[in-house]
């Protein structure tokens, strides 16, 4: 019903006081006030005798919640103006959302399930409440085993007059990436048919994203698709290695270019960026894959890799 601490990361037990802690109540770690009197927490929590100032974990406060595996219920508004949140990680368990229970989680941009991507859970749920950009991470055994991105959406209603009939429109392939679930598993297959259409609306930072995670962890990727997203990959190479640079995602660098996906032009392009921002780490990295490519192609030949357009037939 309310949760009580110091920090602002928390991680809920198992069981409370013996018993199994299965349900989030509503407005849980919301800023508004619905406990009644008696359930108020007045008396300081005492550790050896002595009294610790606690905070209610709720509204602003929180930054990142764990939720047991026992949990299978979020209640309504659970975290309702939970504005700081930005971390959620849970176990498959969770089945049932309550309404509008992720309103206003403005900074909500990672969430962890703690199964495997071919498994049932509740994401389906959990994202149909949530529209902005959202990285869902797939955990099985403390090993990753997906990590899936599904771009933000808007929904509008437009009013016909003067019959005062009203039109729903949706903007953004993030709403169609959010259907593709069967039985409440990912359908990673139906993920990625839609990127030919997201190549035609989203962003290129959007798109990206998508790219990069697939390509990272590409369960369930047929042949085409891994084939689709490396010629997209080819394609637009320098910005996507100025973009792995200002985000500071040296591993997916460092992957892209031992898959030989990143030209010598686009790792020249990534030592310039990490440069121009005076990141050492990269810099560094960077410059040790430039003079590994150098040997190869002393030992091997010259051969640079082939560029393709994304747009070819």
């Amino acid at each position: 019903m309310r949760v009580f601490g110091t920090e602002r990361s928390v991680t809920l037990p198992q069981r409370i006081a013996g018993v199994l802690l299965t349900e989030i109540g509503d407005y849980c770690f919301s800023g508004a006030r619905h406990l009644p009197a008696e359930y108020e927490k007045t008396e300081p929590l005492l550790l050896d005798g002595e009294p610790v100032p606690v905070t209610e974990l709720a509204g602003s406060f929180p930054v990142e919640v764990i939720l047991p595996d026992t949990v299978q219920k979020i209640g309504s508004f659970a975290f309702y103006n939970c504005t700081a949140l930005e971390k959620l990680e849970l176990g498959r368990q969770m089945d049932t959302v309550g309404s509008d229970a992720f309103m206003n989680c403005r900074s909500l941009c990672g969430i962890t399930v703690r199964c495997g991507v071919s498994e049932k859970s509740g994401m389906r749920k959990i994202l149909s409440q949530i529209s902005s950009d959202i990285e869902v991470t797939f955990e099985k055994e403390k090993q990753v085993d997906a990590i899936v991105f599904y771009p933000e959406y808007y929904e509008s209603l437009d009013e016909i007059t003067p019959a005062h009939i009203f039109s729903r429109s949706i903007e953004g392939e993030g709403f169609r990436a959010r259907q593709c679930f069967r039985d409440d598993v990912a359908d990673l297959a139906m993920y990625d048919a839609i990127f030919p259409k997201a190549c035609a609306g989203e962003s290129k930072k959007t798109l990206h994203k998508i790219v990069c995670t697939r390509l990272r962890y590409p369960v369930g990727m047929t042949e085409n698709s891994r084939l689709l997203y490396e010629t997209y990959v080819r394609s637009h190479d320098l910005e996507m290695a100025e973009w792995m640079v200002r985000e500071k995602m040296l591993s997916d660098f460092q992957y892209f270019c031992g898959q030989m996906l990143f030209s010598e032009d686009a790792i020249e392009e990534g030592i310039r960026t990490a440069v121009g921002t005076e990141w050492a780490e990269g810099v560094t990295s960077m410059l040790h894959i430039k003079r590994e490519l150098h040997v190869k192609h002393q030992q091997f030949g010259t051969q640079k890799v082939k560029r393709y357009s994304f747009d070819e037939d």
